[in-house]
């Protein structure tokens, strides 16, 4: 019948002599929790990054992250780290639960 179906990285579809381009956007991550410190005291200040994303825990412990769509992964490193505390690293799932990071003194 002389139209052809191709599909260019999924983005591109063309049947001869049209062609459709279909932006595609990429869903976003969240990545929260509170960090806590020694006795489980809520800890503030504590310097919280994914995927080259950072930010600090505020007054409550608590900190949330957004990680965009071409940095994010099934399962993502963590890191944690707030002055007088050993720094900390954590696997973790976007979209999921909220976590508990647990810093511990750095015994210095």
């Amino acid at each position: 019948d002389g139209i052809r179906d191709y599909k260019v990285t999924g983005v591109q579809t063309c049947a001869l002599p049209i062609c459709f381009y279909l932006s595609v956007r990429r869903r976003i991550g969240h990545v929260a929790g509170r960090v806590q410190g020694r006795n489980g005291a809520t800890l503030a200040g504590a310097e919280i990054r994914v995927a080259g994303v950072s930010t600090s825990s505020d007054s409550a412990g608590h900190f949330e992250l957004t990680i965009p769509g071409d940095r994010l992964k099934p399962e993502m490193d963590l890191y944690a780290v707030a002055p007088g505390y050993a720094p900390e690293h954590y696997k973790v799932v976007p979209n999921a639960n909220e976590i508990i990071v647990d810093l511990q003194p750095s015994g210095r």
